[in-house]
């Protein structure tokens, strides 16, 4: 045998360093010599991490590590812990602090110099304590090759196993108690309000977050425990168990692996699903750290409940806030969705693509119950039965427009649902479908809503059932309206009416309404010196259409010229007559309104010729659609420059703009950015933003697909142009009025 100490000879290395580094064409291929094993059979290469990377290698890649005559395939990692104990690693550590700049070849807790049957180690008296000793027939130095495998094969996986976290709560400051202790009711679409939580362990003291999980199970009043990481005997020999509220509750302990795929994962799995039907909630799941066997769970039971693939990755990703600070749309969240959740339940549904179209998750998670762990249909829908509990109120007031105001705080409402959910309520024996809302104008005129308002400075926590301009007691049949002797309108239970009235609430949808209600959270100021970056007509919100096909100086639009209400109106005017306006269309006045405003007479609108047509918003009914025939009937008859106006030049002026854009030429791409000049003169919303695209799908890019009867306006193969003139034919204009339109605004 050859002794080896720890570094090779420098002749030795001058005599291979010609060798040692030599690349392929393409840069996937390097060569080197093993110049030392250090303690644990980690081998140490004579390339520099540096150069390995400058070769065109990276961290997360798979390489080919060519060995003593075998072939072994490693990641290339900067960490041990970049792979799971016993799995090999190609190391590449690059430290400027203790100026380290070296290559490894390792076996996470393991010996890959005797794995690979190069050398064993013999403990000596000397310093370091061992030596290595070469077995027979290895050639010294041992030559290395490494091959690319597969680029970036590994770097998801080596992403997340950059992930660290502390078990100190004090290096949790922004987080709550029940966030440390990762513990959170779920509140996806179809499971029940205050029903389902899943949680790191109540009692497990490994990870510190004990103490916490269990005073939160307290607070939420857990019933039935399903433990999927202990049996009952370990579970009991925990510390503080006997004293924990945990051990006062119904629980099985499964002592679940997390091989997912396993016979006996399934079979414990199974027995979770029947101890919920024998059992009654709410529920608590949990394993060690509330991250693996209880993420599974969970996206298990929200895909039985009817969410969206979405909300499951949504749930699931909050542990990795909740540990690692793992923000949504950061590089290392999208590594943790795809090597996690997604893959996994994947493999379970036997799909190719969880966000496929065709992808029915509940169906999906119902033949996984019934396929894979042998449950019942009668089974399935007891589970379901557990689980579907609603929001149970009563009603505790009814205001003064017919709201009705409910007996829970807004606050523990938003425990469980968010702005821009859709529930299903049901009161009086009916059922209303109802998007969650903090305030009336979040709905259009006429439309239901769930009110919720916390307003600490008022010391307003509320939950009401509305209707926007109208009178949700009297709608559900629950009260009239009447008036006393003050002339004041009070409500009078209906005959039959069961007091108090009770009210449950459901999630319908979760987030089904949310880009809709994003998109109206929006405010503006009066004052004109709260805009000093815009000019008067900007602050106005008066500009000259000039999109495709439409010639300059003909066309204009803005907020109205003589309503105060938002007092622009002196803008506006002024505006319109240095642009020298002729004929204007009025889509929000009837003309004794119009006539009525106090700076009527003065104003230069009216000296011009005025159409007043009174429309309300609702740019898809009849009479919307009438009086734009109407308006735009006007125009053809009449010459230009053109205006065309509502009270804040929104949404009803921006809706016709855009079908007189688009039946002039203009793309899309015009339309959404003339559109959206409102939203940056009235509320400061800037493209690229969430909310600048929330407000383009909720509203222009929403509304005129529904006029042209499209799926999408920005669809290949739509021409805008085509669908505006048929849009205009079906309205109700003929086809030489629309012809004329065109003439008169036309670029020459």
């Amino acid at each position: 045998m050859k002794r080896l100490t720890l570094n090779l000879s420098a002749l030795l290395l001058a005599a291979f360093l010609v060798f040692s580094l030599t690349f392929s064409a393409n840069a996937e291929s390097v060569e080197a010599l093993v110049t030392g094993i250090q303690k644990y059979g980690n081998l140490e290469l004579d390339l520099k991490g540096s150069e390995f990377l400058n070769a065109g290698f990276a961290y997360g890649d798979v390489v080919t590590v060519t060995l003593n005559g075998e072939d072994y395939d490693m990641p290339v990692g900067s960490n041990y812990s970049d792979v799971d104990n016993g799995s090999m690693l190609c190391r590449v550590v690059i430290k400027e602090e203790t100026a380290e700049d070296a290559m490894l070849l390792a076996i996470n807790m393991g010996d890959l110099a005797t794995t690979a049957g190069i050398a064993v180690k013999n403990s000596i008296e000397a310093d370091p304590g061992f030596e290595w000793i070469y077995n027979e027939g290895i050639e010294t130095p041992v030559k290395v090759t490494i091959e690319m495998k597969e680029p970036g094969g590994y770097y998801d996986e080596y992403l997340i196993h950059q992930l660290s976290r502390s078990e100190e709560r004090e290096n949790y400051p922004e987080l709550s108690d029940e966030e440390f202790a990762n513990f959170r009711m779920i509140a996806t679409t179809g499971v029940g309000y205050g029903m389902l939580y899943r949680s790191s362990s109540p009692v497990n003291p490994d990870i510190a977050r004990n103490a916490f999980a269990d005073a939160a199970a307290a607070d939420a009043g857990i019933k039935t425990i399903v433990n999927l990481a202990d049996n009952d005997e370990t579970m009991k020999r925990y510390e503080g168990f006997a004293d924990s509220y945990y051990a006062k509750q119904n629980i099985i302990g499964l002592n679940l692996g997390v091989d997912f795929t396993a016979a006996d994962f399934k079979e414990g799995f199974a027995k979770a699903f029947r101890f919920i039907i024998e059992n009654e909630g709410p529920y608590l799941f949990h394993c060690t750290e509330g991250k693996d066997r209880a993420g599974f769970t969970s996206a298990i039971l929200e895909s039985l409940m009817g969410a969206s693939v979405d909300e499951v990755v949504a749930d699931y990703m909050t542990t990795f806030y909740n540990y690692y600070g793992v923000e949504k749309g950061s590089e290392q969240y999208a590594a943790v969705v795809n090597s996690n959740i997604v893959k996994s339940l994947q493999t379970a549904f036997g799909v190719a693509d969880l966000f496929a179209a065709d992808v029915d998750l509940r169906s999906e998670a119902e033949e996984y119950l019934k396929n894979e762990l042998g449950l019942t249909e009668a089974e399935i829908a007891a589970v379901r039965a557990k689980l579907e509990r609603s929001v149970d109120a009563n009603v505790v007031n009814i205001q003064k427009y017919g709201h009705m105001d409910l007996d829970i705080k807004g606050s523990d409402f938003l425990k469980a649902y968010d702005y821009g959910d859709i529930v299903a309520v049901t009161v009086n024996g009916r059922t209303f479908e109802m998007p969650v809302c903090n305030n009336y104008t979040d709905v259009d005129s006429g439309n239901y809503l769930v009110r919720v308002v916390i307003d600490p400075e008022k010391d307003r926590d509320f939950v009401s059932l509305c209707i926007n301009y109208g009178q949700f007691a009297v709608d559900s049949e629950v009260a009239a309206a009447a008036k006393d002797a003050e002339g004041n309108t009070v409500y009078e239970y209906n005959d039959g009416v069961e007091q108090p009235v009770k009210a449950a609430l459901t999630l319908r949808e979760k987030g089904g309404y949310y880009t809709e209600w994003f998109s109206r959270q929006v405010a503006m100021s009066m004052d004109r010196e709260d805009y000093p970056d815009l000019n008067d007509a900007e602050f106005a919100n008066f500009r000259e259409i000039t999109t495709t096909g439409i010639a300059p100086k003909t066309l204009y639009r803005s907020s109205s010229p003589v309503n105060e209400d938002i007092a622009r109106n002196s803008f506006a005017d002024a505006a319109v007559k240095e642009a020298g306006i002729v004929t204007a269309v009025n889509l929000a006045d009837s003309r004794e309104s119009m006539e009525a405003y106090p700076n009527w007479a003065e104003s230069y609108y009216a000296t011009i010729d005025i159409l007043p047509l009174n429309l309300t918003v609702q740019v898809l009914g009849e009479d919307f659609k009438a009086g734009l025939a109407e308006g735009l009937r006007f125009m053809s008859g009449r010459e230009g420059p053109y205006l065309i106006h509502c009270n804040e030049g929104k949404d009803r002026a921006g809706f016709a703009s855009a079908v007189v854009e688009a039946l002039m030429g203009a793309s899309a791409d015009e339309i959404i950015a003339d559109y959206m000049k409102t939203y940056a003169n009235y509320y400061g919303v800037e493209p690229g933003t969430e909310k600048y695209d929330a407000i383009v799908s909720s509203n222009i890019a929403k509304t005129l697909a529904a006029s042209f009867g499209i799926e999408d306006i920005a669809a290949d193969g739509v021409d805008l142009a085509v669908e505006a003139e048929e849009y205009c034919l079906e309205i109700g204009l003929n086809a030489d009025e629309i012809a004329a339109l065109k003439e008169k605004l036309a670029a020459e």
